[in-house]
């Protein structure tokens, strides 16, 4: 398995653990629902800052986890 596959692994398990579908985290995201079902499946990746904000759409991260130690 990819590390693209993995990532999207991951997206699906905390959107449908969440009871999310997918066209309600793509409104989040404002991407459309064919985009993050690629995601999901890992047929395309994604840039960091997407990564990041289905991260915060999904609850997995805060800022306060990304922020440099002060």
């Amino acid at each position: 398995m990819t590390l693209t596959e993995e990532i999207g692994a991951k997206i699906k398990y905390y959107r449908k653990k969440r009871g999310m579908k997918i066209v309600e985290l793509a409104a989040l995201l404002h991407k459309t629902g064919a985009t993050v079902s690629k995601y999901e499946s890992g047929q395309i990746a994604m840039d960091v800052v997407t990564l990041y904000e289905v991260a915060a759409a999904l609850g997995a991260v805060s800022y306060t986890h990304l922020r440099a130690h002060e």
